[in-house]
């Protein structure tokens, strides 16, 4: 049975056990089985606090079921959560937190197979209904990152994406939702640093036998990636 647990944080920094925990199928839908769940975590209401975040159902798992989404926040020692079904293609969604408006509170970045979808955070908590954009089929999304940043940098951020095809796309919001496609070789994983110390997030695709790095331009999009060797370790 999936379960969510509560792990409250002291002062001097050692976690304790588990003050709550709950059985999600219960709480959040009778008798879903919650096999396929996409959690995620951060400010989406600019409270000052962190929310629990959780995709599940069809757009996850790549069937025709229904999706839902959950917001969880901590009330007297206890994860509440709101539960709203959405309307998502099933396409295999992977997602992030990420301020794409800058307006202070996450949005949750929702990536499918052919297609973009942005969950927008306020006040409020999290918008019902998404914004969505299109995108090439390149396969189902294998990876999704939000876009690495300076510390105490301010505005919007970007979230970034890999495909099974070995496409990156870098997905950004000024006045409407974009996405830009970045050439890549095939890799399994995608990881976002600012690897230069430029302040800007660069991106870093690591593949069967070599790591590929972009490095960021202020100039969006993103520039051509030097080839760096592949290094293994020995244990």
């Amino acid at each position: 049975m999936p379960r969510a647990w509560l792990v409250p944080a002291p002062e001097g920094g050692t976690f304790t056990p588990p003050a709550y925990g709950q059985d999600l199928a219960d709480a959040l839908v009778p008798s879903f089985t919650l096999d396929c769940m996409r959690p995620s975590a951060g400010d989406v209401d600019a409270d000052g606090r962190d929310e629990v975040v959780l995709l599940f159902g069809g757009a996850v798992c790549g069937d025709a079921t229904t999706t839902w989404l959950a917001v969880g926040r901590e009330v007297e020692g206890e994860l509440d959560f709101t539960v709203s079904e959405v309307g998502l293609p099933s396409g295999g969604a992977a997602t992030t937190l990420a301020d794409l408006d800058g307006d202070g509170a996450a949005d949750l970045v929702v990536a499918l197979r052919g297609g973009v979808s942005v969950f927008w955070g306020g006040a409020d908590g999290l918008a019902s209904l998404a914004a969505s954009v299109s995108h090439r089929d390149d396969g189902a999304v294998i990876d999704l990152v939000r876009v690495a940043r300076s510390p105490g940098a301010s505005g919007p951020w970007r979230a970034s994406f890999l495909t099974e095809g070995g496409t990156v796309s870098v997905i950004a919001f000024d006045g409407a939702l974009s996405v830009d496609d970045v050439p890549a070789a095939t890799g399994d994983h995608l990881r976002s640093a600012d690897v230069d110390g430029d302040g800007l997030g660069d991106l870093i695709l690591t593949g069967p036998d070599a790591i590929e790095v972009w490095l960021a331009d202020p100039a969006p999009p993103l520039g051509d990636p030097p080839r760096l060797p592949f290094i293994a370790s020995e244990g």
